[in-house]
């Protein structure tokens, strides 16, 4: 039996997070929609992996066995398609959001109030405050790129 959620591929430009709500536990934020799923991230990040033909953990053992990274580790969901995920902080936390390397324009702090956050400016307009540093940021970034080399060489 196919589940309605199964039809959501990501696609490049996607940026995705958990919502706490009643009914919805993802928001997909595409360049022209957003769209609330009841699946967690992690859920989704899984089923597009093997729908692009390898698991969630394979893909991540691979960046691991290639890259050397232990933690935070960027997931090559479609090569093909040149889709990479990186999260801004563990993917077991509730606040963890996947982001898409490619749909990134420029990273930069900001000052909101007294704290200091980091500002992602996406290629399709739409900007995205988070709490994580702005180095921490960049070097997931700069990580998903090292992926994307190191996919396209092997």
């Amino acid at each position: 039996m196919l589940k309605k959620w199964l039809k959501i591929k990501l696609r490049n430009g996607s940026l995705f997070t958990c919502e706490i709500h009643a009914k919805y536990q993802s928001k997909i934020i595409e360049v022209k929609q957003e769209v609330f799923i009841e699946q967690t991230p992690l859920e989704i990040l899984k089923h597009n992996a093997l729908i692009n033909g390898s698991s969630y953990e394979g893909r991540r053992e691979s960046v691991k066995y290639i890259l050397g990274f232990e933690q935070k580790i960027p997931i090559p969901i479609n090569i093909e398609k040149n889709i990479y995920l990186f999260p801004t902080s563990s993917p077991n936390e509730m606040d963890c959001i996947w982001v898409s390397s490619d749909a990134i324009t420029e990273i930069k702090p900001v000052e909101v109030g007294e704290e200091i956050k980091t500002r992602i400016l996406f290629k399709f307009g739409k900007t995205l405050d988070l709490k994580e540093s702005n180095y921490l940021i960049r070097t997931q970034w700069e990580r998903a790129g090292m992926c994307k080399i190191a996919m396209a060489h092997r």
